[in-house]
């Protein structure tokens, strides 16, 4: 009797050992799964929009999705002196008055010889959405680097090229760290605000596909509305960007997600400038 007592107990350590280890696997599965799922989500959600605009003059191409669109000059050049290269903002359909239908020309039906050349433009019937819009500027340092306090092991100089004998050497470039070039826009736009009533959240840090960003969050009141802001900074090793978003806070928060998408996915060239 004594011997099948000991003979249960000891099945009985090795049924429980056995179930122990198939919920511990099973676990683990779920655990993989759940994060390769996860995973796959984070990729899709980040995954580039088909539309890009390349401004090579600047070194960099941005992705938009097909219901927004670009405004930026003819021929690469900036937009203003301020070094604002292009506006990036969605579309909403046109508003439809019988003025305006009445002159709509109409769309031939597609025949047997045009169908398979046809292409459908998704932005046809869609007009400026000013809720929002997305500016990115182009800058060089000039003297600002060397306003920029940066720690002295931290700031590494570019060799000067060779000059004639009896000229002045060019003066080297500084090389600013992003948190301290990041640190003087975000202040320079607080002082330039500051009669205004801008209310700021603390800065974030984060790391887009390829570019790694410093950004500053604001909100405040115009014509009863609240707006809202981001300002994105990136630098590179002779120039550097900003990059704003402001809107309406409806619009901001709509258009979230899309925003997000179009900074992560911005590429600079293959070359360090």
């Amino acid at each position: 009797m004594e011997e099948k007592k000991n003979l249960w107990t000891q099945k009985k350590k090795k049924i429980i050992l056995l179930i122990a280890a198939v919920m511990v696997l099973v676990f683990a599965v779920s655990f993989i799964s759940y994060f390769k799922v996860e995973e796959e989500k984070k990729e899709e959600e980040f995954k580039p929009y088909d539309s890009m605009y390349n401004a090579s003059r600047y070194f960099f191409r941005v992705f938009y999705p097909d219901n927004w669109d670009v405004s930026a000059e003819p021929y690469g050049f900036l937009l203003n002196e301020e070094g604002l290269v292009l506006e990036l903002f969605p579309l909403k359909k046109i508003s439809q008055t019988p003025e305006a239908t009445a002159e709509l020309t109409p769309t031939p039906s597609p025949t047997p010889e045009n169908t398979a050349s046809a292409t459908v433009d998704p932005r046809a019937g869609m007009e400026r959405d000013t809720s929002l819009t997305v500016k990115i500027y182009y800058k060089e340092y000039g003297d600002i680097a060397e306003k920029i306090k940066s720690d002295s092991e931290d700031v590494s100089t570019s060799v000067p090229t060779a000059v004639p004998t009896g000229t002045e050497p060019a003066k080297p470039t500084p090389q600013v760290k992003l948190l301290d070039l990041a640190d003087y826009i975000f202040e320079n736009h607080k002082k330039e605000h500051e009669n205004l009533n801008y209310e700021y959240i603390a800065p974030k840090h984060f790391n887009g596909a390829s570019v790694e960003f410093c950004s500053l969050p604001y909100t405040y009141v115009k014509d009863d509305l609240k707006m809202t802001g981001e300002i994105y900074v990136a630098n590179r090793a002779m120039v550097y960007y900003i990059i704003t978003v402001e809107g309406t806070n409806a619009a901001f928060e709509t258009n979230s997600k899309v925003v997000s998408n179009i900074i992560h996915n911005l590429k600079f060239s293959v070359f360090d400038y």
